[in-house]
């Protein structure tokens, strides 16, 4: 198989071909001329009652109609490989850039980005002419989030394009607002049996069957209009032992005894034998069955079983593919699973398909026969795309315990999927159940990724030259690099983090692996800019860009963490953009995200002095569990305006601070202390702190603590000493690494004191700084934020409760709000009584009226 490209698997696609001499049913088939009055039509009957067969003459007798087909198996109750197979099924009538579309399947695609894919299908379908999309045995769909991306598809689908779901049960999908709506087209089992007629015209025209028109009779009347009776009684009285007729109704088990009985044992004994092997494939042809089952000549083969009117669907006749109907099929592999020697089927089955390039049939084939250790080498070897990302995560958990190396990417599928829930599973498994070998330092603290009580400064790393030692693949290899380059970067190593990247990186050069780049990328952005280094972290999100439409990166990170960048640097032009993109990224399956654009809203709402904004942003935040965790808390703490109004928990954070030990005692927690130690006039453990901290700042070279750090020394000094000569020569040291490093929010943060001293002529700043480092510090300290269009707010309404009053009138639910505002419906509630209070009234509309007013 070629590794590089895994094909779609084009007879799935296509729109099976009728009988010929077919019957015409026209009442039912004219009942499906509302299939363009409806968004839904479920056509639900039970197995052989000829659901496909009259959607098939249907489209065939409309060939003006715009239909595609998508024939579902069990392998698709899998919500990537499901998306896939339906994106190419109406590719032809998307305008979108189909590369960029499919691609997203080049990756493992986490929930985030596959809901704005679908967003951005349903889009681009405005335009289309009216099409028909028809999914052959939905009854395979069972999956609760591949339903509900189901429902959002179509609950969002435009008028012009119509769904037909052919099931054998009700679709396990949402159908009660298109029943209560009209949109819902329901034909059912009684439906779609034939009448006594009907019945006559199949046997005598359509199987060609010559009997007394007695017996003719007598079959229509025991079939009770069950087309697959109908075609298992007529096989049967081929010149057969008519012993017993089947009903209608016949379960499972009477339909194998029927088969097995009067149909089955009737066949040659080497069409029998080729009807049992090939009755495991989920579709076979000519260049299958020579390599397959060469011992039985397929043309001979297939006049034998066509010619007997069997259950056999023709799906391309110039290729000669074939598929056996799922009554005959479930009743071959019925037989097989009392034969020994089906694994070995299986397994030869798989090799087939993969020598003929279908990747997902051979999976299909492993997974039946239970080849667990087979198909988890073999998916360490293919891209890593959302194919087999959906292979991997089929594979039990009590099966990766043999393969740690697959046991390490099966983990971080489940990390970009963004369920931890599932990591710890993997974790606490692999902990308990492996030995204590080599491999198994990949899942060494790997519960830190997920898990808020971190600890990191304790962690003890595994060097370089031991990582290169471990017996896995490069792709595992460089996971663990990146993991480890993390935690390095916690414990202040910078160089040696950067240097752990860097390897990553040569093997993404080897491998071409865009997971593994992408990795290495979004690391290497925070170390550049939580050292400072914001030029060069802007350098290295610019080559971020080429994945932001790419699943293996999430877009709503990728904005969040360039706003964040720009917000350092003052630009907040660039920093609201990448911010509503983020925004508009963000779906509510996935609070992480979530919070880190909240964190980051705030920041920009508080330079923007939208501070009553920051503060709601900021109170909602602190109540999450993660904020506990003193390393999280003190990115919110930094904000002035939260440590004046919350005062009680900044003396809490200090009392937490220093009963922990040094493990939980980062940079950002450090300088916070440092920060509230000030604020509480605790002067004589201030300076202390703070010259510690800056001979560590640079001593990593971490510019952004240097100038952060220097600015609160300067302060210090600037109120409490006379220490003239240190002030100037920190705040020299200071504005020289912001203006070299493009760092502004700091000085922005001390500007008051800043300004105090750069306007002071006996200090003579002039002497000491260049021109356009002086330009670079006045520019900051009279920064006044984006100039936005002022909307008047009536009635004293604050920005946030016009805000919601705007989503009122759009119609929204408070649900709805909460997750346009990214607020929580608590918060929305609240908002909503003030609003009611300010304009005095006590319900939604009157609120709306008023304001318009």
């Amino acid at each position: 198989m070629n590794v590089n490209e895994i094909p779609v698997l084009s007879v799935k696609l296509k729109v099976p071909r009728p009988r010929k001499a077919f019957v015409e049913r026209k009442a039912l088939l004219g009942s499906l001329d509302g299939i363009m009055l409806h968004k839904v039509t479920v056509i639900k009957a039970g197995a052989g009652s000829g659901k496909t067969t009259l959607l098939s003459v249907y489209i065939k007798q409309h060939p003006s109609l715009q239909a595609k087909w998508l024939s579902l198996d069990e392998n698709m109750n899998q919500v990537l490989i499901f998306w896939r197979y339906l994106i190419e099924s109406i590719q032809s009538e998307l305008t979108l850039d189909m590369g960029n579309v499919l691609s997203c399947f080049e990756g493992n695609m986490p929930s985030e980005v596959l809901w704005q894919l679908i967003s951005r299908i349903v889009n681009n379908l405005e335009e289309v002419a009216p099409f028909v999309l028809v999914l052959d045995d939905f009854q395979y769909i069972k999956d609760e989030f591949l339903c509900k991306t189901i429902d959002y598809f179509i609950e969002n689908l435009p008028e012009q394009v119509h769904i037909v779901l052919l099931s054998r049960t009700m679709p396990a999908i949402y159908l009660g607002a298109l029943q209560i709506e009209g949109d819902l087209l329901l034909i059912q089992d009684e439906q779609v049996r034939m009448t006594k007629e009907e019945g006559k015209e199949f046997l005598l025209q359509t199987i060609g069957l010559s009997k007394e028109e007695e017996l003719i009779d007598s079959l229509v009347e025991k079939s009770n209009g069950w087309v697959g009776g109908l075609q298992l009684m007529a096989i049967a009285s081929s010149g057969m032992n008519m012993g017993s007729i089947l009903s209608g109704n016949a379960n499972e088990q009477v339909i194998y005894e029927y088969i097995s009985k009067e149909i089955f044992r009737y066949l040659s004994e080497d069409v029998r034998e080729f009807l049992k092997k090939t009755g495991i494939l989920s579709y076979f042809n000519k260049e299958i069955c020579s390599q397959y089952v060469p011992e039985y000549p397929f043309e001979k083969m297939m006049q034998a079983i066509v010619g007997r009117n069997m259950f056999v669907i023709e799906l391309d006749e110039e290729k000669q593919e074939y598929r056996y109907h799922s009554i005959l099929q479930d009743y071959l592999i019925h037989l097989m699973e009392e034969e020994e020697g089906t694994k070995a089927l299986r397994i030869q089955a798989a090799r087939v398909y993969d020598e003929v390039g279908d990747y997902d049939e051979c999976m299909h084939q492993l997974f039946a026969a239970g080849e667990y250790q087979t198909i988890m080498k073999q998916l360490l070897t293919m891209p890593q795309n959302a194919t087999t990302t959906a292979y991997m995560m089929k594979v039990p958990l009590q099966e990766i315990k043999y393969n740690l190396d697959f046991a390490y990417q099966y983990f971080f599928c489940y990390y970009v999927a963004l369920n931890p829930k599932k990591c710890d599973e993997i974790y606490e498994y692999i902990k308990q159940n492996c030995k204590q070998d080599e491999s198994v330092l990949l899942f060494r603290y790997a519960n830190l990724f997920f898990d808020i009580n971190w600890e990191f400064k304790g962690i003890p790393t595994i060097p370089l030259e031991k990582i290169e030692l471990i017996p896995v693949n490069d792709v595992s290899k460089a996971h663990l690099l990146v993991k480890e380059a993390y935690f390095i970067f916690l414990q202040d190593r910078y160089e040696e983090a950067m240097q752990y990247l860097d390897r990553a990186e040569e093997i993404y050069y080897k491998t071409q692996n865009e997971y593994v780049e992408s990795f290495v990328l979004a690391i290497r952005t925070q170390l550049l800019e939580d050292h400072g280094n914001l030029k060069d972290a802007l350098t290295y999100y610019e080559k971020m860009r080429l994945f932001v439409e790419h699943p293996i990166s999430l877009a709503a990170s990728y904005y969040i963490g360039i706003a964040g960048v720009y917000i350092k640097q003052l630009d907040m032009v660039h920093a609201k953009e990448s911010l509503e993109r983020a925004k508009a990224c963000i779906h509510k399956d996935v609070p992480n995200v979530k919070s880190a654009y909240l964190y980051t809203y705030a920041e920009y709402c508080y330079v923007l002095g939208k501070e009553n904004i920051t503060e709601e942003i900021i109170s909602e935040l602190g109540s999450e569990k993660m904020y506990q965790n003193i390393f999280f808390l003190a990115r919110l703490l930094r904000y002035p305006i939260y440590r004046g109004n919350h005062m009680d928990m900044a003396e809490k954070f200090l009392e937490d601070y220093n009963a922990s030990n040094e493990i939980l005692k980062g940079n950002d927690s450090e300088l916070l202390c440092a920060g509230i130690l000030y604020d509480l006039n605790r002067l004589d453990e201030v300076k202390e702190k703070i010259d510690a901290l800056i001979l560590n700042a640079r001593k990593t070279q971490n510019y952004l603590k240097i100038v952060e750090t220097d600015l609160l020394k300067v302060r210090y000094l600037y109120e409490q000493t006379n220490q003239e000569r240190e002030m100037l020569d920190t705040l020299t040291e200071a504005i020289t690494y912001a203006y070299k490093k493009g760092i502004a929010l700091p000085i922005w943060f001390e500007k008051d004191t800043v300004r105090k001293i750069l306007s002071d002529e006996k200090y003579d700043m002039a002497k000491r700084i260049t021109e356009p480092q002086k330009v670079f510090t006045w520019k900051i300290l009279n920064f006044k934020g984006v100039e936005e269009t002022t909307v008047a707010r009536p009635y004293d309404l604050t920005e946030r409760e016009f805000e919601v009053v705007n989503e009122l009138k759009k119609g929204y639910t408070n649900k709805e709000i909460a997750d346009h505002l990214c607020i929580s419906l608590a918060t929305v509630k609240t908002h909503m009584i003030n609003i009611y209070s300010k304009l005095g009234v006590n319900n939604r509309v009157a609120a709306i009226n008023k304001v318009n007013k």
